[in-house]
């Protein structure tokens, strides 16, 4: 096992027996559905419009058009 195989077990087992770790909670926002066209072919996600966040774009066939 090189050193460094060595060094991520040790820290991958602390982190898992850290109390701090077990008792974080994990929480996700409520699901939220977007329409797109018919017969969706093809998807890409990119920052579209510059806000520094990933936008999807979606090619749908049906619909000849983008969501």
């Amino acid at each position: 096992m090189s050193r460094q195989d060595k060094l991520f077990v040790s820290v991958l087992a602390f982190l898992l027996s850290s109390e701090a770790w077990a008792q974080t909670p994990v929480s996700f926002q409520p699901a939220v559905s977007y329409t797109v066209g018919t017969a969706p072919v093809a998807a890409k996600a990119a920052d579209f419009n510059g806000d520094g966040k990933l936008d999807l774009a979606v090619v749908n066939s049906g619909s000849n058009d983008v969501s």
